[in-house]
């Protein structure tokens, strides 16, 4: 006997990576929030390249970027040009995208 509904979801919490971007340097992953249609964080955001973590990070909101480098100094830049782009392609997925979520 069904005695529980299940609404909307106005939140979540979903797993990111670019895994499928074919023209990457680095591996990137996230823990996003979700909520109402944008992204409210990034957390335990890993940037890797061969294996080697070169940086982590977590933004909260939209100027709250917290970046914390393990690679050369000559190499922060394209680090952080790779974060920067991630999160674009992320923040612009979750705007034009449905998310489901399915409860079994």
């Amino acid at each position: 006997m069904a005695t529980i509904n299940f609404g909307t979801a106005s939140s979540a919490v979903v797993k990111v990576d670019n895994s499928t971007d074919e023209s990457k340097v680095y591996d990137i992953s996230a823990s996003v929030n979700i909520a109402s249609g944008s992204v409210s964080a990034y957390n335990n955001a890993s940037v890797t390249l061969d294996g080697v973590q070169k940086a982590n990070f977590s933004q909260y909101g939209t100027n709250n970027l917290n970046v914390n480098y393990m690679c050369e100094a000559s190499e922060r830049a394209a680090v952080q040009e790779a974060i920067e782009a991630f999160i674009a392609a992320v923040d612009e997925k979750v705007a034009s995208a449905t998310i489901s979520i399915t409860v079994e």
